[in-house]
């Protein structure tokens, strides 16, 4: 029984260590963002000029922009300052600026082109830069993880390997176990 409760421990750790090595934060010199507001009771849409920040973090396997939440918040509060208080905000980004043009006018087609637009026809207003200001969100180091090397890694997995089967390996020699002990403990008479 200690011996299972080892293995367990170690395989617990090996799959702690795997996990947080993928958590790790990537420093990126610029990001370009742009937003896009609406209301569900009224049919004007709402975009920012495309904007560009310095020094962002992306984070996790995806590479998804830290603060996202954020920067949504940032023009949810810009429209709460103009008085209309129930707008839904929504966060655009991407490291090249061709690539945030690209998704812009392909966002912004959904509520100006006829054919795209279903039934409901938008209005669609632009948010200058003058009036509205994307600030840079601060980085969370508590969010970075030690960067860990590729020998440490294969060594992890490694471990993780061989704590499945030697895991395995307990469970079959338990079973065994058991079914000999049940073996022995069954009284055939003959009459």
């Amino acid at each position: 029984m200690n011996h299972i409760k080892r293995l367990f421990s170690v395989l617990l750790l090996s799959f702690a260590f795997v996990s947080m090595v993928s958590a790790k934060g990537v420093s990126v010199p610029a990001v370009y963002i742009f937003g896009m507001s609406f209301s569900f009771n009224d049919s004007t849409v709402y975009f920012t000029e495309i904007q560009k920040i310095d020094n962002a973090w992306l984070i996790g396997k995806g590479k998804m922009l830290e603060g996202r939440s954020a920067y949504a918040a940032q023009l949810k509060n810009y429209f709460s300052s103009q008085g209309q208080k129930d707008q839904t905000c929504i966060i655009y980004y991407a490291l090249s600026e061709k690539a945030i043009l690209k998704q812009f006018s392909k966002v912004r087609d959904r509520y100006i082109n006829p054919k795209k637009r279903r039934k409901i026809n938008y209005e669609t207003r632009s948010v200058l830069r003058d009036s509205f200001r994307f600030e840079p969100v601060e980085h969370d180091a508590s969010t970075d993880e030690p960067s860990v090397s590729k020998a440490e890694r294969k060594a992890a997995a490694k471990a993780s390997r061989q704590t499945a089967k030697a895991a395995k390996q307990a469970a079959r020699d338990r079973r065994k176990s058991e079914k000999s002990g049940a073996n022995q403990g069954t009284v055939t008479e003959n009459p």
